[in-house]
């Protein structure tokens, strides 16, 4: 096949030209019930439908210009379910939200690397395309703490106060086998794209009055996130997301009355070396979006 390299003549031999259209009609419904134990708490559960539309890829390998409805796929479904609880302790000097949740997936769609190789097995060429897993399901858990740890003796007012919380995540296809890349192998095992085991964060804030009716606020913050892949079903190494944990703080001093504030940060104290987008156009080559390393500014604001 070859291609016309006139970009605003975009062609192919044997007018391969796609004619299709499709629609989809989906319900999408929610029910959710809570019940207050008492002025503090409540606890809920619910149930939400959702759908993703299908749709036709615009990259379509050579085998598929044969099919009735080549590059084609499906419409994404999904049963949402979660309970939980919100409540405040302490005379509201403590809160704690926690939340389970369980998806289920009908027709899950899933970005797919497509691999072309020669007659010796290296990989010579690669098509990017979008299909549906039959089956899957993800399931976890939310939890967020806040906590007043002190108070201020004289004002009253509340001064140190932490912040944590939690993630947890699951995930699995509900099918026997699965090939993403086209070796005949079962990818039943792979882990799913854009999706961490476990997020975590923990914050400390401190308000201090000052003599002159403003404030200083004090602030740090740390976010961990583990390993993780992302797109075209994590097939290689260059996908891989690496461990990352982000220290940042920040100093702010308020006005009386709001009307203007400075703010000094620092983000990524530590310093540390990660992507913030990967996208792989072969197992050896990519696109790669870093994000910043350590960085300091200051910020002003005014409210007229």
């Amino acid at each position: 096949m070859t291609f016309n390299t006139n970009p605003r003549d975009f062609s192919c031999e044997g007018d391969p030209d796609i004619a299709d259209k499709h629609t989809w009609k989906t319900f999408t419904p929610k029910v959710a019930l809570e019940y207050h134990l008492n002025d503090d708490a409540l606890v809920y559960a619910s149930w939400t439908r959702g759908s993703r539309s299908g749709g036709f890829n615009y990259r379509v390998s050579d085998g598929e210009l044969g099919l009735d409805r080549p590059s084609f796929f499906d419409d994404e479904m999904v049963d949402a379910y979660e309970i939980g609880i919100k409540s405040d302790w302490l005379d509201n000097r403590l809160r704690i939200n926690a939340a389970a949740y369980y998806n289920d997936f009908t027709d899950l769609q899933r970005s797919i690397f497509l691999t072309q190789t020669d007659d010796e097995g290296n990989v010579t060429g690669l098509t990017q395309q979008f299909n549906n897993v039959d089956a899957a399901a993800t399931w976890g858990f939310e939890l967020e703490v806040v906590g007043v740890l002190a108070e201020d003796a004289f004002t009253g007012g509340d001064n140190l106060t932490a912040e944590f919380s939690l993630g947890l995540i699951n995930s699995k296809y509900k099918v026997d086998f699965i090939d993403f890349n086209g070796d005949g192998g079962n990818d039943i095992d792979l882990p799913f794209e854009q999706q961490p085991r476990h997020t975590i964060f923990a914050a400390l804030t401190y308000f201090q009055p000052v003599g002159n009716g403003g404030a200083l606020t004090y602030r740090v913050s740390y976010a961990h996130t583990p390993a993780f892949y992302s797109g075209g079903e994590n097939l290689w190494d260059i996908n891989r997301h690496l461990e990352r944990g982000l220290l940042d703080a920040s100093l702010r001093y308020e006005a009386e009355g709001g009307e203007w504030y400075v703010t000094v940060y620092g983000k990524n104290l530590t310093n540390e070396h990660y992507y913030q987008t990967r996208t792989p156009f072969s197992p050896a080559f990519g696109l790669a979006q870093p994000a910043k390393g350590a960085t300091w500014g200051a910020e002003i604001g005014f409210d007229f």
